[in-house]
């Protein structure tokens, strides 16, 4: 295999639907218990039928790469991860590992409830085959780095999950490991520990290692790994660099909605969305000073409007906007009107009343975006009405930037233009 620690040939795993999977060693007892103790026939008489949760899997890992595992919900992530960390076998194919593989796929993965945190240590590393002198060198450092020093003697069932999910991650990152195998289990712990975890994982992958992670943070996996794979319902749709595998992914995105969502929209009354407060007259978001259809560059202030009608004399209404990156599926800006004085002159049923603002120029990434509008009664502190995803805009890079490609895969959240200043000294 030369430089190559992990191949996988042919993979498939097949499950039974509709009656217990015997997969691992727990799952076989309790099935045998049930059937030789319970009476009830009726309950093992069930259909099944076979589900495929991985089909033909083939990809190769090098030493030190940090390979991220991308794709929705029951594509086949966490089954990878099983069969590489050997929980579970292959119904077909093969996987070739070389050397010691440490996996945390979930809290408290490994980790025997009544023993203490530091006898789960010894436990754990007597699990990989080292000795006892080995773990005793590094014992401080897993402790330090988990921050538990105070409850290290303490056994694991009294830890909060993400106590347990700093010790499992420092066992597995410091018990010196060739493979380390990770689920999203990170997204437990604060914001502090999973910086030091990432910090720690490129670490590991410059010290030779390999580490698989799965995550559905595609800025995570873009941030932290050098490769990535693909899986869309079992199969393989991808592989490769991990900028080329999370742009195709990325590809496949859709707004879930029955009809086009477009940058601008408008409605009949009869036929608008809302309520006997409110009703929806129209939305868009444009470059300010161009058309609707105009593309929206970067160097644009970006213009959003809303219109509804106010049913009711009484009440103090508020709009608020809230704007989401469709690519990472994360509010990057929230607004409110709270034009409360004008909004109180406004006591005639049916008015149409008319918001507008201005996201000023550099301030949005290049990427695409999808907005929604909050409609609030401000005296009674309750929300009215809430169009989700009424509206969809893509920023594009500026024109003059795109001489410079490099910019044009910048990851950032937002992407002002800074004023710098530059001194020479000779």
């Amino acid at each position: 295999m030369g430089n190559i620690v992990v191949q996988a040939e042919n993979v498939s795993k097949k499950y039974k639907i509709g009656r217990l999977n015997a997969d691992t060693l727990k799952d076989s007892i309790k099935h045998k218990w049930n059937r030789l103790f319970r009476d009830d026939e009726e309950h093992f008489a069930t259909h099944e039928e076979d589900f495929w949760a991985l089909r033909n899997i083939n990809f190769e890992v090098e030493r030190g790469d940090i390979m991220g595992i991308i794709g929705k919900n029951g594509a086949g992530k966490s089954t990878l991860l099983k069969l590489l960390s050997r929980i579970t076998s292959p119904t077909e194919g093969k996987i070739k590992m070389k050397g010691r593989v440490a996996s945390l796929l979930e809290v408290g993965t490994g980790f025997h409830p009544e023993l203490t945190g530091r006898e789960n240590i010894y436990l754990n590393a007597t699990i990989l085959g080292m000795r006892e002198s080995e773990v005793r060198k590094i014992e401080d450092e897993i402790i330090s780095f988990a921050e538990i020093e105070d409850h290290i003697d303490t056994p694991i069932k009294h830890y909060s999950s993400g106590m347990r999910v700093r010790l499992g991650f420092s066992v597995a990152a410091h018990l010196n490991p060739d493979i380390v195998i990770l689920d999203e289990v990170l997204s437990v712990g604060d914001a502090d520990f999973q910086r030091k975890s990432m910090a720690k994982m490129r670490s590991i992958a410059q010290s030779g290692r390999t580490v698989f992670f799965v995550s559905h943070s595609l800025n995570s996996i873009q941030n932290l790994c050098n490769k990535a794979i693909y899986l869309k319902q079992g199969q393989l749709i991808e592989s490769g660099l991990v900028d080329d595998v999370v742009d195709v992914y990325k590809s496949t995105f859709k707004i879930s909605t029955d009809v086009e969502v477009k940058n601008h929209i408008t409605f009949n009354f009869d036929d608008a969305p809302g309520n006997e407060l409110v009703k929806l007259q129209s939305a868009y978001v444009k470059a300010k000073d161009k058309g609707l259809d105009d593309p929206i560059n970067m160097s644009d202030d970006i213009e959003v409007s809303i219109s509804f009608w106010k049913l009711v004399e009484e009440g103090k209404f508020d709009v608020g906007i809230q704007v989401f990156d469709i690519e990472r599926d994360l509010q990057i800006l929230g607004s409110n009107s709270h034009m409360c004085e004008l909004l109180d002159e406004i006591k005639t049923p049916n008015s149409r009343i008319n918001f507008q603002t201005i996201i000023p120029k550099f301030q949005l990434n290049a990427s695409s975006y999808y907005l929604n509008i909050v409609i609030s009664d401000m005296e009674k502190k309750a929300i009215i009405f809430n169009a989700y995803c009424i509206a969809k805009f893509t920023i594009e890079n500026i024109t003059h930037f795109n001489k410079y490609r490099f910019l044009t895969k910048s990851r950032g959240i937002i992407r002002p233009l800074l004023n710098w200043n530059i001194n020479i000294e000779k």
